[in-house]
């Protein structure tokens, strides 16, 4: 299907949920299910909107064009996740961390979701963007041919398996995180404002990163090369959480956080999308899929053997282990994806020279 109708009815979608929540809300009906909902609504949103958002990009904008506008079109995302996980942080304390009264909340997610129904098909209105092969094709028939496609590119073959590793090593992280704070703070309210006041820092940091570091990075030094940052950075960040982990530190296990959420939010999303823009626009949302979101959810099954592990033992630093050794595995791979780019250029220079 065309890309920007997709768009358009997924927000639509979206915002009549949201709509149903905050009535549900409002008259106190949702029970514990309706947060339940809301927040499975929002990782949708953080999912899949974006894939298509960027696939929408790599339409308007060349690769070569990517390295300088994907950086600022990041900015834009960082202010909007900047301006909510302020809300987030403050909410609790300005007002009664009650359901009905957080609820109406809502009201944003709701209004954001219309408005961009409206505002992105005037703004796209006669740029170039995927209109989609309107073949009869399975979801399964799609799943093969895109595995087929990635294996018979050697980076995005590499980069597909370095992916599994880091996002399996990360969410390690983003467990002991969970746990450790756990152990300082035992209100909702209280973990809410710590959590989001934490990636809200996070989050501070990206924006300064993308505006002075990024740019220069992607220039200077190039896609393949900067994709390899986020597994050496998840590394070093597992071996810090191990002694956050013995020692029950929060500041420690903060740190740790922030130096594998800072790559994989900056430069590692902006190299990525500037990868996928080489991509054909008929396969760059499925391969996207693939790459990012696959190896997000099973990084969410895999991470479940060291929980289960580090809480039977009651041994915190057991699952920064984990961490520690799918960021080796993934720094092997995304070294071999270099590798592959590297062979790949150097193939095109000799056939031009």
């Amino acid at each position: 299907f065309a890309r920007v109708p997709v768009l358009a009815w997924l927000l639509s979608i979206y915002g009549i949920a949201f709509l149903l929540l905050v009535v549900l809300f409002a008259g106190d009906m949702g029970g514990s299910w309706a947060p339940a909902v809301c927040w499975l609504l929002a990782d949708q949103m953080n999912f899949l909107v974006p894939l298509i958002v960027w696939s929408l990009a790599s339409d308007v904008f060349t690769a070569g064009q990517g390295v300088t506008v994907f950086p600022k079109m990041s900015r834009a995302v960082y202010l909007g996740q900047i301006c909510g996980l302020t809300v987030a942080t403050l909410a609790p304390i300005v007002f009664h961390p009650s359901n009905s009264e957080l609820g109406v909340w809502l009201f944003a997610p709701m209004l954001a979701c219309f408005s961009a129904v409206v505002v992105f098909p005037t703004l796209l209105k006669g740029a170039t963007s995927g209109v989609g092969h309107g073949r009869d094709e399975s979801s399964a028939e799609s799943t093969r041919a895109t595995i087929s496609y990635v294996r018979e590119l050697p980076a995005f073959n590499w980069l597909w398996k370095a992916s599994f590793a880091v996002m399996a090593g990360g969410f390690v992280m983003e467990f002991l995180y969970f746990d450790i704070t756990r152990q300082h703070y035992h209100s909702a309210s209280d973990l809410q404002s710590v959590y989001a006041g934490a990636t809200l820092a996070g989050f501070v940091l990206c924006a300064a990163v993308q505006i002075w570091v990024t740019p220069r990075v992607l220039q200077h030094r190039g896609v393949a090369w900067s994709l390899r940052l986020l597994p050496v950075l998840l590394f070093a960040a597992a071996l810090i959480m191990v002694v956050a982990g013995v020692g029950l530190s929060l500041p420690v296990t903060i740190g740790a956080l922030l130096l594998w959420r800072l790559p994989r939010w900056s430069i590692d999303s902006t190299a990525r999308q500037a990868a996928q823009a080489t991509i054909p626009d008929e396969r760059r949302a499925r391969t996207s899929f693939l790459i990012d979101l696959v190896p997000m959810a099973t990084g969410l099954i895999a991470v479940a053997i060291p929980i289960v592990i580090t809480l039977g033992t009651h041994q915190r630093w057991v699952a920064p282990i984990f961490a520690v050794v799918f960021g080796f595995i993934g720094w092997r791979y995304a070294n071999r994806t270099v590798r592959s780019e590297e062979r790949r250029v150097g193939k095109e220079c000799r056939s031009r020279w």
